[in-house]
């Protein structure tokens, strides 16, 4: 991920998510207790399709992304 704009960044309690876009198109970052995590690459996928990812992380839903 070499050029990369954080275009939102959706926060719940102890963990955070931002939705970038990057030279491979969306891409969402994980954070837990202001740590970084992990992210999820989005290949094909849309800023809304991203967003949600995000969301659902924020809200303890079950996300899989890749851990750093």
């Amino acid at each position: 991920m070499k050029t990369k704009e954080v275009l939102h960044t959706f926060m719940n309690e102890n963990r955070e998510a931002r939705v970038l876009l990057t030279n491979e198109g969306y891409v969402t970052e994980y954070y837990e207790n202001e740590k970084f995590i992990g992210h999820q690459v989005h290949p094909g996928k849309s800023e809304s399709w991203a967003e949600d990812a995000g969301e659902n992380f924020v809200l303890g839903l079950p996300v899989t992304f890749l851990k750093e």
